[in-house]
């Protein structure tokens, strides 16, 4: 089966193709993320309301990839794009990981959760789109942090043996 994701329609110039917002464009192409959701759920069983919303999640994407690509669309724009690029990888990567923890813990119990690995399996296609965009030092760089950045959010004294409480500790 292939999924085709909509565009939005007439909007604002396109970029030039030779310029980072033109690059961005092209990583958020609606037929392109369509060809990464088909691949990516090829072989799980969702429902037909699973697979909307995956679809709707990758239209959303895709719009917001190339809003980007629209509203930072001039040459002198890119000192402000190249952040913001990769700030939405950082929020993808973010957003992969929590899938990906997910999966994991659902494959150790056994229960597998078609739904989580198809949105995972999703937004790393689309990540995977725009990798390309960043300097793979700076990718790394984002990574390291994120990870130290986590590190301080799960107190010492919580373990897998003794619940906390992060809303209200006693």
């Amino acid at each position: 089966m292939s999924y085709v994701v909509s565009s939005r329609g007439p909007g604002p110039p396109l970029p030039e193709p030779d310029t980072l917002a033109g690059r961005l464009w092209v990583a958020g192409d609606p037929a392109a993320i369509g060809e990464v959701m088909t691949s990516a759920l090829s072989d799980l069983k969702l429902s037909d309301t699973e697979l909307a919303d995956l679809k709707r999640y990758a239209e959303e994407r895709s719009w917001a990839i190339q809003a980007l690509a629209q509203a930072l669309v001039h040459p002198e724009d890119e000192p402000e794009l190249y952040p913001t690029i990769a700030a939405l990888w950082l929020e993808l990567r973010f957003d992969w990981q929590r899938h990906n923890e997910v999966m994991n813990y659902a494959a150790t119990r056994l229960t597998p959760l078609p739904r989580v690995v198809g949105h995972g399996a999703v937004t790393s296609g689309i990540l995977a789109r725009l990798e390309d965009l960043l300097l793979p030092q700076h990718r790394e760089q984002l990574a390291d942090h994120a990870i130290v950045l986590l590190e301080g959010v799960f107190p010492a004294q919580c373990s897998a043996s003794v619940q906390c409480n992060a809303v209200n500790p006693s």
